[in-house]
């Protein structure tokens, strides 16, 4: 810490501004290890400043994640996020691989927490493709490796080939034997050179197809578990919706019949009943369907942006049509949560397919909403 506090205060004192915001960042990364989060906090936000001024992209990327990996310390996510959403898209109109997976990979974290599963996923996917490039490269990297020690091995091999080529020179062989030795010599190590490089490249070969396929079947599985966990809150948010409605018709059904039996009562008999009615229809779920599209945004939160973007002439009616869809509900959970006829749901359904491009296509309109 002393070092980098005198690196930063001798590069002020030279206007070094690259110097100065690599110093803030080091001091930031000390701070960060002693779990001095607030004054990480502070060198971080002084070196994302300097590499803003002089347009160092590089630099200002890895100044927002650690600010955002700072915020997570520090229990607050909102501003993680916005630090990661910062260094991601930055990292994008740069294109440095690293950053993105890195940043990526955050940001997935983020949305799950949050229960944002489709945010989630789009993350994770990125995060797969850029990490999976960069072991890519990796991999290319050690093969070229490889290959020079491999050139170096046999270098190495011919020189002392010569060598016991040259030794032969004082012994009682003729020239003639001496080249037959040389030519033996440079065949074997040719055929041996030939053998091993055959079995480098099989073996290499079997290496990397062994990664793809765990990455694979990983990146599957991560995926299956999302849509998994996602038809549970499609079929758990369809549960209550309908419980919801159910207890409101038990109720008004309740109150139908009190109402009916109220009439042949009097005095305190009356006002008793209507305390009963009253206290009944405080427990009816008012307002179903805002609290059913309140729950359905949180399982799908851009599903009414999208819904929009492609469609914009849907009416209010036809957007809830469109929600009970896209989970799956028949016809007659429809009406009985709008209270419409099942004559009636049909025909908004046929309406709807109209305008969705859908009327002679075939495509199901479950699954063409399932999509978006």
């Amino acid at each position: 810490m002393s070092y980098y506090q005198r690196a930063l205060k001798h590069a002020t004192e030279l206007g070094q501004l690259n110097d100065i915001a690599k110093s803030n960042m080091l001091i930031g990364s000390v701070c960060l290890d002693r779990e001095e989060f607030e004054k990480a906090r502070e060198f971080y936000l002084k070196a994302e400043k300097v590499y803003a001024d002089i347009h160092d992209n590089g630099g200002l990327i890895n100044a927002q994640y650690n600010l955002g990996s700072t915020y997570l310390k520090l229990e607050k996510r909102d501003s993680a996020e916005i630090c990661f959403s910062s260094s991601y898209q930055l990292a994008v109109e740069s294109n440095l691989k690293e950053n993105i997976a890195k940043a990526s990979l955050e940001l997935y974290q983020i949305y799950k927490d949050k229960e944002n599963q489709q945010q989630a996923l789009n993350y994770l996917e990125t995060s797969k493709v850029y990490s999976d490039s960069l072991s890519s490269l990796e991999n290319m990297s050690s093969l070229a490796q490889l290959d020079s020690d491999f050139d170096q091995e046999r270098n190495e091999y011919q020189i002392h080939n010569l060598q016991r080529m040259g030794n032969t020179k004082s012994t009682l062989l003729s020239k003639q034997n001496q080249m037959i030795y040389a030519l033996i010599l440079i065949l074997i190590s040719v055929v041996l050179t030939t053998v091993w490089l055959i079995r480098k490249k099989q073996m290499n070969r079997r290496i990397l197809e062994q990664l793809n396929v765990q990455q694979k079947q990983s990146h599957q599985s991560q995926i299956k578990r999302f849509k998994l966990d996602i038809e549970l809150k499609n079929k758990e948010l369809t549960s209550n919706v309908l419980l919801l409605n159910k207890k409101n018709e038990i109720i008004e059904k309740t109150i139908k019949d009190l109402k009916k039996h109220k009439l042949g009562l009097k005095g305190d008999e009356i006002k008793k009943m209507s305390s009963i009615i009253s206290e009944l229809r405080s427990h009816a779920s008012s307002g179903l369907w805002e609290e059913f599209e309140k729950r359905f945004q949180e399982v799908h939160a851009d599903f009414y942006y999208n819904l929009s973007q492609q469609f914009p002439n849907l009416s209010p009616n036809e957007r809830k049509l469109c929600a009970f869809l896209k989970l799956n509900m028949s016809t007659k959970d429809i009406t009985s949560i709008t209270g419409q006829s099942q004559h009636s749901v049909n025909v908004a359904r046929t309406r709807l397919r109209k305008k969705l491009g859908l009327s002679n296509s075939g495509v199901n309109v479950i699954s063409f909403l399932s999509a978006l």
